[in-house]
């Protein structure tokens, strides 16, 4: 786990240097650029870094012209991170898996590939139990998901929201759908 996690992170770092931004300030476009607008307090946790850590990069993203702070909707004491056009082209660049992880995942045989998806699955709401990683907008922590609906058959999930049965290979890991359950599911 700690050799992926470190070629991982190598590749992202590689895809941030390119486009000129810190691995910090390529995970905040990311993370803006796939749920839209996010507070600094919110960017703080799901990036697992300290406010001022944040509050830097942001500050960093600000000078380069590719995040704007506007007005939050829902609290007017607090501003609200969305990207400026041209963090839009920057985001769709560093926001890409990274060519050689993606190669090695294709080369995880197709038979293989839901069981991964599961075992991921799984060890990521672990490490959200534990407080380990913030919670993530995926199946198992999503009150629509129902693990294991259809026990035996080919595709055993259903999501409500969409009415559908779905398997293994198919479950999501940052679903723009996802409504959080009271906790996370297995399955």
């Amino acid at each position: 786990m700690s050799r992926l996690a470190m070629a991982m992170r190598a590749e992202r770092w590689k895809q941030a240097d390119a486009s000129g931004l810190s691995p910090v300030q390529a995970e905040i476009v990311t993370f803006i650029h796939a749920r839209g607008a996010l507070t600094q307090m919110v960017l703080a946790e799901l990036l697992g870094v300290t406010q001022p850590t944040a509050s830097d990069a942001i500050a960093a993203l600000k000078r380069k012209g590719l995040v704007e702070a506007l007005a939050n909707p829902s609290d007017a004491r607090s501003r609200v991170l969305v990207l400026s056009d041209a963090g839009m082209t920057v985001a769709a660049t560093v926001s890409e898996m990274p060519d050689r992880i993606a190669d090695a995942l294709r080369g995880v045989a197709e038979a293989d590939r839901p069981a991964l998806a599961r075992a991921l699955s799984e060890m990521i709401g672990g490490l959200q139990r534990n407080g380990a990683v913030a919670p993530q907008r995926m199946c198992a922590g999503c009150a629509f998901f129902r693990p294991d609906a259809y026990p035996g058959a080919a595709k055993p999930h259903h999501c409500d929201f969409v009415d559908a049965a779905f398997g293994d290979a198919d479950r999501r890991f940052d679903c723009s759908d996802f409504h959080e359950a009271g906790e996370v599911q297995m399955g």
